[in-house]
């Protein structure tokens, strides 16, 4: 905010003579804003999965097996939560469980809830993270070596020479 990220102007009603007040601009939001954004829905619902887990190894004393199809429910509504929630819990205490299904968390019951988990989804599918490489050199005669090995053992033991090269572009976007 203290970069002024908007301009508020005014102009004058010529009807009423009011003064009007009205957005004249917006900047960008900046990028960064976005990624830290994406990580803090993303360590509040994994938090919530975090507890869920926490609560299953207490209600099984850890010896229910791996709790793969443990997660903290939230779903688009009542009807689902009703259907579904119940094999996202099974094995946490039934106080855990009633505690969870108190803070309703499904669209219309909890919305602060429901919004943490679908913006986190939306975040993990449909936002594009985009990532580089970069390295000085190569050493293609230790690749070579190992790809000759790789094809046929007999070669392995023909030793390459190092051969290394820089590439012209360093940047290698993946």
């Amino acid at each position: 905010m203290s970069s002024g990220p908007y301009r508020v102007a005014t102009r004058t009603d010529p009807a009423t003579r009011r003064l009007i007040y009205y957005v004249q601009s917006v900047q960008d939001t900046p990028v960064g804003i976005s990624s830290v954004a994406g990580d803090v829905l993303q360590n509040l619902r994994s938090a919530l999965d975090h507890l869920a887990f926490e609560l299953f190894m207490l209600g099984t004393l850890g010896k229910a097996g791996d709790g793969k199809h443990i997660s903290f429910p939230i779903f688009d509504d009542a009807n689902e939560y009703n259907s579904y929630a119940a094999g996202k819990v099974k094995g946490m205490p039934a106080s855990a469980i009633a505690a969870i299904d108190a803070t309703k968390p499904y669209r219309g019951g909890n919305d602060v809830l429901w919004q943490i988990h679908r913006l986190n989804n939306i975040d993990k599918h449909r936002f594009l993270i985009t990532l580089g490489s970069a390295f000085r050199s190569v050493d293609l005669g230790a690749h070579m070596q190992q790809m000759m090995s790789e094809l046929k053992p007999e070669l392995s033991k023909i030793q390459f020479p190092p051969l290394f090269i820089k590439p012209a572009d360093k940047m290698f976007p993946l």
